[in-house]
């Protein structure tokens, strides 16, 4: 009985940790309008002027793992990671007051003398700088939500042109498994069940050992008493 118990307890333990190692990804809500790299990138890679492999490339040497434009190239997302000893240091940027944030802007986005906001997304906070820019396509607004979580920079980019009314929804629609959230419906119950589970994994495993004993004493006594009446 106790082995079987042993065995089902070991069992929802190993699940509970598969669920909380889920892997480490982040995901956007874009409008229709996008066309996303991880889901066509052929047509991506033709309206920003590229081969896929060189699209492939780019991403890849510049740590992007989200992209995304519309059709006229007129509006991008950009998702990229990174690691360096501030995120290493900072470990999660959420750690940190909103002033003490606002003191690191330069560190935080690798720019001197640069300053922002500090915003929050249920729970994880975000370093929000804006700056108007210029390249071979003409003017535009870069919009950067950056943040330090897990050990790793985070920075949601949005490259627009006059139109930035699209910005507020996707950023809000900003989720990964690395940042604090505060919709901790799903996390207190697992902060619950996985002690809970640990400790009555203990006890089985108590429970067990004092079984085998007292079954191996009864055992010597019987085999004592045989040998008594021998």
């Amino acid at each position: 009985m106790f082995k079987k118990l042993i065995l089902i307890f070991s069992l929802i333990v190993f699940c509970i940790n598969i669920t909380v190692s889920a892997d480490d990804t982040v995901s956007l809500s874009v409008p229709k309008e996008f066309y996303v790299y991880s889901e066509n990138p052929e047509k991506l890679s033709e309206i920003l002027g590229m081969s896929v492999d060189e699209l492939n490339s780019y991403c890849e040497s510049n740590s992007i793992f989200y992209l995304a434009a519309n059709g006229d190239n007129s509006k991008q997302i950009r998702v990229a990671t990174g690691e360096n000893d501030f995120s290493n240091g900072v470990v999660n940027l959420s750690n940190l007051t909103d002033d003490k944030i606002i003191s690191l802007a330069p560190d935080i986005a690798g720019i001197e003398g640069i300053r922002g906001d500090v915003v929050s997304l249920s729970g994880q906070k975000f370093l929000k700088l804006e700056m108007k820019s210029s390249d071979s396509g003409g003017d535009y607004i870069l919009t950067q939500y950056i943040t330090v979580a897990h050990r790793q920079n985070i920075v949601l980019s949005f490259y627009s042109g006059d139109d930035t009314d699209y910005i507020d929804p996707v950023f809000e629609s900003f989720t990964s498994d690395l940042f604090i959230t505060e919709k901790t419906d799903n996390n207190s119950l697992l902060s619950i069940v996985i002690p809970v589970a640990t400790v009555a994994f203990l006890i089985i495993c108590v429970g067990l050992a004092l079984s085998i004993i007292i079954e191996l004493k009864i055992q010597k006594s019987k085999a004592q008493n045989d040998e008594t009446e021998e």
